[in-house]
């Protein structure tokens, strides 16, 4: 319920990033249909669902906002796009994995 509050109010200048938190609210559906539906064609399905990152938006923000931000996550550090794109990596080597949304949000859904 925290995060859904989360995707609907954002924060500041963050209409992309609660865009992306509300996708993550209705992905789940439609990750389960097409992980049955679309193997038998050789098509996995997966989904990354990233926490706070550091990109030029979160750069531009006021430091107060930024570090009541990165107090909400576990890991007290925001991720950076190496980790998504490590986490891309993965799934695209990974010929086992389907059907699933992977966090990669230092915690902050746990």
């Amino acid at each position: 319920e925290k995060s859904l509050k989360l995707a609907l109010g954002g924060f500041p200048k963050s209409s992309p990033f609660s865009a992306l938190r509300v996708s993550h609210f209705l992905w789940p559906d439609q990750s389960i249909q097409l992980k049955t539906f679309r193997p038998r064609y050789g098509i996995r399905c997966a989904a990354i669902a990233p926490g706070y990152l550091q990109t030029e938006m979160t750069a531009a923000m006021r430091p107060e906002i930024l570090d009541k931000i990165t107090a909400q996550v576990p890991l007290k550090r925001l991720g950076l796009m190496s980790e998504i794109a490590s986490t891309v990596s993965f799934i695209i080597n990974n010929d086992f994995v389907n059907g699933k949304i992977i966090e990669v949000d230092g915690g902050l859904r746990v």
